[in-house]
C-alpha cells in the first residue's frame, strides 16, 4: 500500500514470514523507469495473516490487523507512526481488519482532528467493530451483536462522512455502517 502522505513511499506485510517492509520509489522521468527497494522494518513471526492500511493523519502512519490460528502471540491491532520501524500493539486480542475515515471534526479538541480508526476486532466487549477518535487511545464498539455480518474481510473508513464505513464479507457482500 502507498504511504498516504509521502509520495513514493510504500508499504508491504508478507503474511508468510510476518515482515512488515518499508519501499522507496525512485522514477528516471528521462526512461519512465521506476525502481522500489524494500527494506525490512518490522517482524511478527511465520503465519500470522494480517491486514495493512496506511493513515491519511501523518507520514508514516500505518496499522496493521492480525489474526493467526497458528501463532496466537502475534494476533491484534498495531499501530505505528514511524514507517513500522516499530509497532505498537493495542489491547485488542484478535485484529481481523481494519481501516482509516474521515476525522470526527465537530469536536474542538485537536486530539480528534485525526482519522478515524474503524477495526472488526476482539476487544474488552467482545467480538465487534470498533471505532476511535484519538489515533488509538480509546475505542468504542460501534456494533451490536445482532448485526456483525459474518467473516470481514475488509473495513474501510468513508474518507468524507464521519461515522460512516464499509464493510467486505466473505459471502454477504459488502454493507456499510453509519455508527455517528
Amino acid at each position: 500500500i502507498s504511504d498516504r502522505v509521502t509520495p513514493g513511499k510504500y508499504y508491504m506485510y508478507d503474511s508468510t514470514s510476518g515482515t512488515l517492509s518499508m519501499g522507496v520509489a525512485t522514477v528516471t522521468p528521462a526512461t519512465f523507469q521506476c525502481n522500489l527497494t524494500f527494506n525490512t522494518q518490522t517482524t511478527l513471526g511465520a503465519s500470522s495473516p494480517g491486514q495493512l492500511t496506511a493513515s491519511f493523519g501523518g507520514a508514516g502512519d500505518i496499522w496493521l490487523a492480525v489474526n493467526s490460528s497458528s501463532n496466537a502471540s502475534a494476533n491484534g491491532l498495531y499501530h505505528s507512526i514511524d514507517s513500522g520501524k516499530t509497532l505498537t500493539k493495542t489491547a485488542f486480542t484478535q485484529a481481523f481488519a481494519v481501516g482509516v475515515g474521515a476525522a470526527a471534526t465537530s469536536s474542538g479538541v485537536s486530539a480528534y482532528s485525526k482519522p478515524a480508526i474503524y477495526t472488526a476486532a476482539i476487544g474488552v466487549s467482545g467480538y465487534g467493530f470498533y471505532r476511535s477518535i484519538d489515533n488509538g487511545a480509546n475505542w468504542v464498539l460501534v456494533s451490536n451483536p445482532l448485526h456483525l455480518m459474518g467473516t470481514v474481510t475488509q473495513i474501510v473508513g468513508d474518507p468524507r462522512t464521519f461515522g460512516r464505513f464499509y464493510i467486505g464479507t466473505a459471502g454477504r457482500g459488502i454493507a456499510y455502517v453509519d455508527s455517528q
